[in-house]
């Protein structure tokens, strides 16, 4: 779902992006690590101009969307 997060950020911050760092682990589910996947991601844009932003993602999250 995380797609939506970066559709998100473009429409409010209305710049392109220039820098984009993620990283990725196995946290919550084993499991999920055997299918060659990840369970748990951050995200850091640098947009164009300095703005920062981060998305953080988990497949276990509790909060948002309820």
């Amino acid at each position: 779902m995380t797609i939506h997060d970066f559709d998100a950020e473009r429409f409010v911050v209305i710049k392109e992006v220039g820098e984009v760092y993620a990283k990725g682990a196995v946290l919550t589910n084993s499991a999920i690590g055997e299918g060659v996947d990840i369970d748990t991601a951050i995200v850091v844009l640098t947009y164009m101009g300095g703005t920062i932003a981060v998305i953080d993602n988990s497949r276990e999250a509790v909060y948002s969307y309820d």
